[in-house]
């Protein structure tokens, strides 16, 4: 990851000197410097796309663990649990907010007591709803401790990263004199791969090829992927997916 962020900073500066460049060469027109430059940004928003793709990966691998962490439902064949809980709700009830706080913080029953139920069972009021999300995340914790141990860590880790990696697009935003709107709108399709080449792949062991799609209906539906093609490329689900985005 570290690697990783220093070439987001690395894309940036080598941005910074190509402007540089353009901006002495007095062989260019003003028309053809600002399509060097348009060039240049090209390359340096394609380039910190790909720099930081395991900041991207690290977001999904987040969101995948995040979902992961689900409070499961109550057994509803557990009598004994059941009339258990209720006791304990109708024992909150005469309780005051700050002694209801501290059991449902630091005592797992009393948690899933007030989380089975609609909270008014428990003598919540209506002030006392963040009682609730207390409940949930000390139930989840109970569960889940050492996955929202990782699961924090990681964030930081992701906080810190996107940081950095923010900090050099906003570095070609500036240095390429766009404000930001203008500088969305020209960077965004690039980030995202809109409108991607349509890659397929046969197998593990064969050449990822590209849809050639323009060409439907000939027996030349596919030929071997670019270089280009597959750093730029998608792998569409299907072709609904793939007309779908060009639509848009």
């Amino acid at each position: 990851m570290r690697g990783q962020l220093a070439k987001c900073l690395d894309v940036a500066e080598a941005f910074s000197q190509d402007c540089e460049r353009v901006a002495m060469n007095r062989d260019l027109s003003e028309v053809g410097r600002a399509n060097a430059l348009k060039t240049i940004l090209q390359r340096a928003v394609r380039d910190l796309r790909d720099a930081r793709k395991p900041v991207d990966d690290l977001r999904k691998t987040l969101e995948t663990k995040r979902s992961a962490v689900k409070s499961p439902p109550f057994d509803k064949t557990d009598l004994v649990g059941a009339l258990n809980r209720q006791e304990l709700r109708a024992a909150m009830r005469g309780m005051d907010t700050a002694v209801r706080a501290g059991l449902i913080t630091t005592d797992p029953t009393f948690a899933d007591a007030l989380l089975e139920q609609p909270p008014v069972l428990s003598g919540l009021t209506p002030n006392e709803g963040f009682l609730v999300q207390a409940a949930q995340e000390a139930r989840l914790k109970t569960l889940f401790g050492p996955q929202l141990a990782e699961i924090a860590e990681l964030e930081s880790t992701l906080n810190e990263a996107a940081g950095i990696a923010a900090v050099a697009r906003n570095d070609l935003q500036t240095k390429a004199g766009m404000p930001q709107l203008e500088f969305d709108a020209f960077a965004t399709p690039i980030e995202q791969k809109l409108r991607a080449p349509w890659l397929v792949k046969m197998g593990d062991d064969q050449p990822v090829l590209v849809v050639q799609y323009e060409k439907k209906g000939s027996t030349d539906l596919h030929r071997h992927a670019t270089p280009d093609e597959i750093r730029d490329g998608k792998f569409y689900a299907s072709e609904a997916e793939y007309l779908a985005e060009r639509a848009a």
